[in-house]
Order: C-alpha cells, then structure tokens, then sequence
C-alpha cells in the first residue's frame, strides 16, 4: 500500500459516507418511514459502527479495483465509466432483487438505483482524480 492508496481510501471512505448519508438520510428518509420495513433512528445508531466498516470496505474494495484496471486514457472518462459499471454489478442489480423479495414501492427502488448511480459515478471520479 503506497500513499495514494491509502489517500484515496480515505477519500472514497468519506465520500460514500457523505453521499449515503445525503441520499438515505436525507432525500429517503419519508419514503423508508412510509415502508416500515427499516429500523428506527435509534437502532441504526446503534449498530453505526457496522455502517462503518461497510463503507471501510467499500473504499477499500473501490480503490483496489480502479487501481488494477486504470489505463492510460484521460482519468475523468475512467472514473465515470468505473462508477458506472461498480453500480450496474452491484446497486442496481442489488435493489431491483430487493423490489422482487420485499414489497418496496417501484418508484423508491428506482430513486436508489439512480441515486447510488449517480454517487458512485461521483466516488469513480475521485478516485480517478487521485490516481490521474
């Protein structure tokens, strides 16, 4: 592990934390609360520091991939184009086998998928920015 490993880690850590907290946190939140299938503010709290690791894990995943596929192209169209394709193997698949075996409404599975679209083409371009 050399210093720019460890420096995107970080940065992608931060990131996911911040833009998860944006998108469940913030612009779900009603929805989740109109499903009744997730636990109560004071649960989730909880069992945070599993958040944690999750999202550790996530970075350090994140990061060891982009950094064994990253070519020799201009860096903004790699990270777009990493994120993009982190959330079609992962959130996108992931949400749509949710809607099958819980009763989410569509239009909730749809905006997470698009949401960890969206943030995951965001942690992309960091981590691209940093290995530029």
């Amino acid at each position: 592990m050399d210093k720019k490993f460890i420096l995107s880690v970080v940065l992608i850590f931060v990131l996911s934390m911040v833009l998860g907290f944006i998108t469940h946190s913030w612009a779900l939140t009603d929805e989740y609360e109109a499903t009744g299938l997730f636990r109560e503010a004071t649960a989730q709290e909880a069992l945070f520091p599993w958040m944690l690791l999750a999202h550790f894990i996530l970075a350090v995943a994140f990061v060891a991939l982009y950094r064994k596929g990253v070519e020799n192209k201009p860096w903004i169209g790699q990270g777009i184009r990493f994120g993009l394709l982190i959330a079609l193997i992962a959130y996108v698949p992931f949400y749509m086998i949710y809607y099958v075996v819980q009763p989410m409404p569509e239009m909730l599975v749809f905006r997470q998928a698009v949401y960890e679209t969206i943030n995951t083409a965001v942690l992309g371009l960091a981590v691209a920015w940093v290995y530029r």
